[in-house]
């Protein structure tokens, strides 16, 4: 049930502190999906209790499904930053780290609308449920992370990516504003239509491994060879080198860098 959702002080990793609806929108579960129909009124999710600890980088999914029966701008935002409250209405730019909407548009399509920086998406039918996935960087350097079109894509500091599927349609753009991540919060106040969600999950950059040591050098007897190796993450991947010995993989000691150089290799090596 929609109470399930809901802990008004302590919300565990699936809860929020508030789902609240207006006379004209009804909020509830459908099947497993948190479903929110509109004729008038809005209806929101607030989550205003910090994560812990507060991240500085996430990646934000859940599967979107869409209903629009007239065309209108700006039916629906997601928001993060901080200080949220958990009023029916969206919150301030000045308190959004981020935020994107979706409008909704003729024959029962909808785009992605970029409102930090004024740009909108090709249309997308409604009917077909799609996977959002939202990447938020504020760790302070570039980080990589695995993109649902299988490659590997870099996100600068303070910029935000923004899938539809497997379609990107936010490419390093600005954020709102350079805050913290911890607050969350979706506002639906305008159109008519449906506005489905699933599987909504927030996690921090899994780590990438951004440069492969090669597995076949070549090198002569006495001669010096280097590998090297690279990730990114959060938390800041580490690194350790290992050496097989006897078929055991054993970490050699002090061998903690992205390059590992062994000065006079012999053939045992």
């Amino acid at each position: 049930t929609l109470s399930n959702y809901i802990n008004s002080s302590s919300p565990n990793n699936g809860q929020f502190n508030a789902i609240t609806t207006s006379s004209g929108m009804t909020a509830s579960i459908a099947g497993s999906a948190l479903q929110f129909v509109r004729t008038s009124g809005t209806g929101s999710f607030s989550r205003t209790t910090n994560f812990s600890p507060i991240p500085s980088g996430i990646i934000y999914k859940f599967d979107l499904n869409v209903s629009a029966s007239s065309q209108t701008g700006l039916v629906a935002r997601w928001q993060v930053g901080d200080g949220f409250s958990t009023n029916n209405s969206n919150e301030s730019s000045n308190d959004c780290y981020a935020q994107f909407a979706i409008d909704f548009r003729s024959g029962n399509n909808y785009r992605i609308n970029d409102i930090t920086n004024g740009n909108t998406s090709s249309n997308f039918s409604g009917g077909t449920i799609r996977t959002i996935t939202w990447v938020l960087n504020n760790s302070g350097i570039t980080l990589s992370y695995n993109a649902p079109d299988g490659t590997v894509k870099t996100v600068s500091n303070n910029r935000t990516d923004l899938w539809v599927g497997n379609t990107r349609v936010i490419t390093g753009d600005n954020v709102e504003d350079n805050g913290n991540i911890s607050d969350m919060k979706f506002v639906f106040s305008n159109g008519t239509g449906t506005v489905i969600m699933d599987n909504i999950l927030i996690t921090q950059y899994i780590p990438v491994i951004t440069t492969q040591p090669s597995s076949t050098p070549s090198v002569c007897a006495g001669s010096s060879v280097t590998f090297t190796a690279a990730a990114s993450g959060l938390p800041t991947p580490t690194v350790k080198w290992q050496k097989n010995i006897s078929s055991v993989w054993t970490d050699i000691s002090g061998a903690t860098s992205n390059s590992y150089t062994i000065s006079s290799p012999v053939v045992a090596d």
